[in-house]
């Protein structure tokens, strides 16, 4: 089994270098260490941390309202009980999306008055929720998922990937884009 002699080639060499090492994976790579009583007393040893999706509740909003002052439009937009609601619609309190949301919904934002739109740039719901439906795509079916209380593990994580590498796609083009013009002035 690959995963058995990835965690004993790891398990060796934090025995040789002698320094602690803190594993991190998905649940699908916890399901490695409880396939064996050795790995699993390695990995819990020093305690066994699982971290979930928030669910939409106090702990949610105080994320939410602890992330919100990182705004790069210039009109600062108030945070809202309907706008984290709606963050949590479309992310379903799973933190990675949320910030990937967040900062994607400002990037339109910030496009619409480049583009000529409007002068303000506010985050509001109604472009969350357009921002959502049109980058998370891939993510559409594993959300849907996880609404219906049904697990999505597998499924969220490709898509997880593949929505990562097109935003890598995006931010190099962008930035070429950007340094093209920067040398043409």
């Amino acid at each position: 089994n690959k995963g058995a002699e990835l965690l004993n080639f790891i398990t060796q060499l934090v025995n040789q270098i002698e320094i602690p090492v803190i594993m991190i994976g998905t649940e699908d790579a916890s399901k490695l260490f409880e396939a064996s009583i050795v790995q699993g007393r390695r990995a819990s040893g020093k305690g066994h941390i699982a971290f979930d999706r928030f669910k939409n509740d106090q702990d949610w909003k105080a994320f939410v309202t602890a992330t919100w002052p990182f705004q790069w439009t210039k009109t600062e937009t108030e945070i809202t009980d309907d706008l984290i609601n709606e963050f949590y619609e479309q992310t379903q309190g799973i933190t990675d999306l949320f910030l990937t949301l967040y900062a994607l919904a400002q990037r339109e934002a910030i496009d619409h008055v480049n583009s000529g739109g409007s002068k303000d740039e506010p985050i509001t719901v109604e472009l969350v929720r357009r921002t959502a439906k049109r980058e998370f795509k891939l993510l559409q079916k594993a959300l849907e998922n996880i609404r219906k209380g049904r697990k999505a593990g597998a499924e969220l994580e490709l898509a997880l990937t593949e929505l990562r590498a097109t935003q890598q796609e995006e931010l190099a083009a962008s930035d070429s884009e950007e340094f093209r013009r920067e040398r043409e002035q």
